[in-house]
């Protein structure tokens, strides 16, 4: 009996520490440095992957920068054309967002304009290159709001660079699989376009 019982114990032990663990809450510290390198990576994947070569400046979020090794989406111009082709996108895009926000959701609009579309088996991006009205600041500060084992909210904040003024944004992240996805974020983009992404 005792020859039953003890492996029996150890496999019931196992198994309320693999339910457990990945149910733990994360320290501010761990949330604070999940967010920025998530964010980071949204910045490049909005943003940064099409205007890094043209305008070249970097995000910087709580005075950090995204590693070279993490830009692993780019989106290469032809001389001739003002369309991008997206290297390793679907891969990224997927690592990054939750799996209810959609390519339209972060490319679109939402009513008439994309500038996302999928030609010959390739990811092509339209990124308007006469349109200069407004950028994001590069500056960007992130802070912890609320933590959940399944869920993080985060206070965004950066300069209107026309306005000088602050904006303050919701950026959130949900547990998928074991992996922190992004289900809320904003951005716009050079022309002014406001992208609210839920």
């Amino acid at each position: 009996m005792k020859r039953v019982f003890i492996p029996l114990l150890v496999i019931i032990s196992l198994s309320v520490v693999s339910y457990i663990k990945p149910n733990e809450v994360l320290s501010s510290s761990e949330a604070l440095d999940l967010g920025i390198d998530k964010y980071l990576k949204f910045l490049w994947i909005v943003d940064g992957a099409f205007n890094n070569e043209k305008l070249n400046e970097e995000f910087l979020v709580n005075n950090k920068k995204l590693k070279e090794e993490d830009k692993i989406f780019t989106c290469k111009y032809s001389i001739k054309s003002k369309e991008c082709i997206g290297n390793n996108f679907e891969i990224e895009f997927k690592k990054l967002f939750s799996k209810n926000i959609s390519y339209e959701e972060v490319y679109t609009d939402g009513a008439i304009y994309s500038w996302i579309s999928y030609k010959d088996g390739k990811y092509m991006f339209n990124n308007l290159d006469n349109c200069n009205i407004n950028r994001m600041g590069i500056n960007h500060n992130i802070e912890v709001v609320d933590i959940k084992s399944n869920r993080i909210i985060y206070k965004v904040s950066f300069e209107n660079r026309r306005s000088h003024l602050i904006n303050k944004r919701k950026f959130e992240l949900v547990k998928e699989n074991n992996e922190w996805k992004i289900s809320e974020a904003f951005y716009y983009d050079l022309c002014s376009m406001r992208y609210a992404i839920n």
